[in-house]
């Protein structure tokens, strides 16, 4: 009995870790990055999968963020800031050890397009990049995969895209060359 309960809370800790709230970042390892003060965004935006409050929560977050890193709004900017946001279709794998059998599979496939139950995330990956202005050329990504609750107050979504965007910049600027 001691194993089997070993074993059943071993699956449910291995099955509720995984790829979520994580951030991935590269960039360009030959510029110097104190160079760059303004930014703006692209007019190339891939955000429609989000609703536009959260997208405003995002931006909000966005520009505090970029803010505290130093960089200025401007209309003649350094960097061009371009965001995208895209559902990430996630297949779970729940492994089930009991006296009878000695493994069951069951998958679940949720999907960020679906409607959600209050208690049933989306998946979502958020992606910044900057572009140098003058050049057109990727300077600096960085890729933010998290589990979202849409059913979630307000509140918990403003904290959620401050700390998300937290996360994401907390390697910028990256180290000088």
């Amino acid at each position: 009995m001691k194993q089997f309960i070993l074993s059943v809370c071993a699956v449910i800790c291995c099955s509720c870790a995984g790829f979520y709230d994580f951030v991935t970042y590269d960039y360009d390892k030959k510029q110097d990055y104190n160079t760059y003060q303004t930014y703006n965004f692209h007019s190339e935006q891939f955000t429609e999968e989000l609703s536009p409050l959260d997208l405003d929560r995002w931006r909000d977050s966005l520009l505090k963020g970029l803010e505290k890193k130093g960089l200025q709004p401007s209309d003649r900017p350094d960097i061009l800031v371009k965001l995208k946001a895209r559902p990430i279709y996630v297949e779970h794998y729940v492994q089930v050890i009991n006296d009878t059998t000695k493994l069951v599979n069951r998958i679940e496939r949720s999907t960020a397009t679906a409607l959600a139950s209050d208690d049933e995330p989306q998946y979502f990956e958020i992606s910044m990049f900057f572009f140098d202005a003058r050049r057109d050329a990727l300077l600096w990504q960085s890729a933010y995969n998290y589990k979202f609750y849409p059913d979630s107050r307000p509140e918990f979504k403003d904290s959620y895209f401050r700390l998300a965007i937290q996360y994401m910049l907390q390697n910028y600027p990256p180290p000088a060359p």
